[in-house]
Formats: C-alpha cells, structure tokens, sequence
C-alpha cells in the first residue's frame, strides 16, 4: 500500500540527502508566513479540478476506484488532495499478487460489548487493508461498501474474509458486521484517507509535526533571513552567512521537498531552499 504523503516522503529523504554540503553557485532561500492561504496554494492538490478528476476523486473518497495509474489517476500521487473542505491522500494498491475485494460494512446495534472485537484487536491483515477507510465509520455512517486488497500470503491471516459466523467490529466507536466479496479489478485499486477535515486542521498538523525554533543566529544570518521573509535572498557559496543558515536547516527533517517549517521571533514561516547545483 503506498501512499501520497509516503511519496513526498521518500522524495525528502532522497533530496536532503544528495543536497548535504551541495549549496551551489546562486542558491536561493525564500520564507512566507505559514497560513491557511499557503497550505492552500502550495501545499494541496490542483484546486481547479477538471470534472473528469473531481469524479474520479468522489469515486475515491466514497469507497475506492479500480483503474490503471492513467494521466488522470496519477495526478492523485502528490499532495493531499482537497475535495469538499476536507484534505485526502490517496491510497493506493497495485493488485497484481493480491487478493481484492469489495466489502459491505453493515451497522450491528444488536450486539453487545462483549461479542464485539475492537478493531485494533483485529489481526495486522485486516487492519491494514481498513486502516485508509477507518475515518469513514462512526455512529452516523449506516452501511459502508469499499474496496481492499490483501496480500496473497497474508489474507489466510484474516478474521473477516469468509468469516461465516459474520464477526462484529467496532470501528470509529460503533459495531459493524462485515462482508467481503472478491473483486477483480486491472491493475490498481484507489481510496481516499482523509488527512483532515479542513486545510486549517492540516496547517496545525505539519506544525506539530515539522515545526522547529530558529534561534541563535548571527547578525549576518538575520540579515539574509529577513530579506528572505521580504522577498528571497540568493547567493553563492562563498557566502559563508548564507552558507550556515542552510546548513541550520538542514539538521532539521523537512517538511515536503526541500521546504522547512520554522518559528523565529514569535512567527511561523514556511521556508524554501532552492539550490542551484549539478546532482
């Protein structure tokens, strides 16, 4: 199962780490304030979705989509993706060597608390094919339909598939009965993780996740610092101010690409390097 953020992820890691000790000729560094505007423009997915994509990412959201990783598909595998006020990353399975399946997820409000089994207690195979639907279950969801698919050398691990005694989950705080159909679908299979509710509530999270405090700089690194808040600053690696800022950044995990979160002097900034070298 890969995922959205796991691939901006992996691209970090990669970048951080063929940029270490690579501050080129005319290296740029630039810092906005870190607000909802920006984590909207620059952090989300295309805003301005064709209709054919804003289908697409319904079908997604609403339970999964079978499909090849077409130019439609694969414009999913970058940012969260923002549909209906709500940030999603997209999950997705490659189904070759997997068995799939469409589940139907039916409420059990006849059972009581000891026939149900919470699903954090379910075995790892089926929490994580449901792990990137959990956010759908609760109290006022009524049935639920979605589409799974289990490695073929762990779906024998499974309590749910062709469980004929129709165990009951608790999941999102209420009890579910759960029924599994095979599926075939080509190649891929696709579901929406909500991120969160709100671009707001995603801003807090990559806070509270990446933040870092910027203190103890020298005067010349505050100068080139605010001139990055004003606008962006540039220059070479002769630059030795320019130099150890970047190299203070660069002890820090980034938050997307080669962009960082940091607070100095009580603000937060979204902070971007660009480097200007041969890799």
């Amino acid at each position: 199962m890969v995922s959205r953020r796991e691939l901006l992820s992996g691209a970090a890691v990669g970048v951080a780490g063929v940029c270490a000790g690579c501050l080129g000729n005319d290296s740029t560094i630039s810092a906005s304030i870190f607000n909802d505007e920006l984590v909207k423009d620059r952090l989300t997915g295309d805003g301005e979705l064709s209709n054919t994509r804003e289908q697409l990412l319904a079908d997604i959201v609403a339970g999964g989509l079978t499909d090849g990783l077409t130019e439609e598909t694969e414009h999913f595998t970058g940012p969260p993706m923002l549909y209906q006020d709500a940030l999603y990353d997209v999950v997705y399975w490659q189904t070759d060597q997997r068995e799939c399946y469409q589940f139907e997820a039916v409420p059990a409000a006849d059972t009581i608390d000891g026939e149900q089994t919470p699903f954090d207690e379910l075995p790892e195979a089926d929490r994580r094919v449901l792990e990137p639907h959990r956010w759908r279950f609760g109290d006022e969801s009524g049935s639920l339909d979605g589409l799974v698919a289990y490695e073929e050398n762990r779906v024998f691990e499974s309590e749910l598939v062709g469980n004929q005694t129709q165990e009951v989950v608790l999941i999102g705080g209420a009890p579910y009965r759960f029924e599994f159909t095979t599926t075939n679908p080509d190649s891929y299979i696709f579901v929406g993780q909500r991120v969160a509710s709100s671009v707001s509530e995603y801003r807090h999270q990559l806070v509270d996740e990446h933040q870092f405090e910027l203190s103890g700089l020298s005067e010349a690194e505050r100068e080139i610092f605010e001139d990055a808040i004003d606008g962006g600053t540039s220059g070479n690696s002769d630059n030795d101010a320019l130099t150890s800022l970047v190299e203070r950044f660069k002890e820090y995990e980034t938050a997307i690409g080669d962009d960082w979160i940091t607070r100095w002097r009580g603000t937060i900034y979204y902070v971007s390097i660009i480097y200007d070298s041969h890799w």
